[in-house]
């Protein structure tokens, strides 16, 4: 079995926590089902999105470790395109390290770096917009000349 990462984003029609704990039980179904284990679960966090995917403007991102056989990848992938409540995805193959290893961010900045980053990105972006200030013009005043 190969060691894969795989983010994707929950469809989310309203602000609210809780829908997505169904469609990642489901997913955690499915790798289990094509003899695949999960590894490691990490919410990132209900967001708004950039720019309307499949008609939402909010979906909650989600990263999972999981070991699963390179044969059964694209079966996996093809039931993933076919759970309507999964607006995007992306799988991708993680390196084999040696015991011990840490990847390049955990050797940068730790584990526990990470998890306070994301914690503090969820905490932003649950939190309503400040008043922002105007811009500046770009008029100079004839005192300035």
């Amino acid at each position: 079995m190969h060691e894969y990462e795989l983010m994707m984003i929950v469809a989310q029609r309203e602000v609210k926590e809780g829908v997505q704990e169904k469609v990642i039980e489901e997913i955690r179904g499915m790798i289990e089902g094509l003899g695949g284990r999960v590894l490691r679960v990490r919410p990132w966090g209900l967001r708004q999105l950039s720019y309307e995917i499949k008609g939402y403007d909010y979906g909650y991102y989600v990263i999972l470790q999981l070991l699963i056989e390179p044969a059964k990848t694209r079966e996996f992938e093809a039931k993933l395109k076919l759970n309507e409540q999964v607006i995007r995805h992306m799988m991708l193959l993680l390196e084999k390290r040696e015991e011990g290893d840490v990847s390049v961010l955990q050797e940068m900045v730790g584990e526990e770096e990470i998890d306070s980053i994301a914690n503090k990105v969820r905490s932003e972006t649950a939190a309503p917009e400040e008043d922002q200030a105007p811009a500046a013009s770009d008029k100079t005043s004839a005192k300035d000349a």
